[in-house]
């Protein structure tokens, strides 16, 4: 995702066409989705900032974070979005799994 198409997908994933994955570049999980809410803005369809911003919390379960260390890519961060506050222009998240629920082979 990098630009206008991202329009595109939030309007796919908010009439009803659930699972979908693509792929943004930003330096963590909660920059990846002001990204999203950026690349959407670039359609210039007259979509409001706040409603930009809340359709992709309607849309955006999990945002899975990827970095590269010593050649290899490993996973970073996981977050769930929880909503987007207008007050702070932030999206809230949180990480995933969230404490008290059990991974296979982990311990909480």
């Amino acid at each position: 995702m990098r630009g206008p198409e991202a329009f595109d997908l939030l309007q796919a994933l908010n009439t009803g066409h659930l699972g979908s994955l693509t792929t943004i570049h930003a330096n963590n999980a909660e920059q990846a989705l002001t990204r999203l809410a950026h690349c959407v803005l670039t359609a210039n369809v007259g979509l409001p900032h706040r409603s930009t911003r809340e359709a992709i919390t309607l849309a955006i379960h999990l945002v899975v974070h990827l970095a590269r260390l010593d050649a290899r890519r490993v996973v970073t961060e996981v977050v769930r979005v929880r909503r987007y506050d207008p007050q702070v222009d932030r999206f809230l998240v949180e990480p995933w799994p969230s404490e008290g629920m059990v991974q296979e082979g982990a311990t909480v």
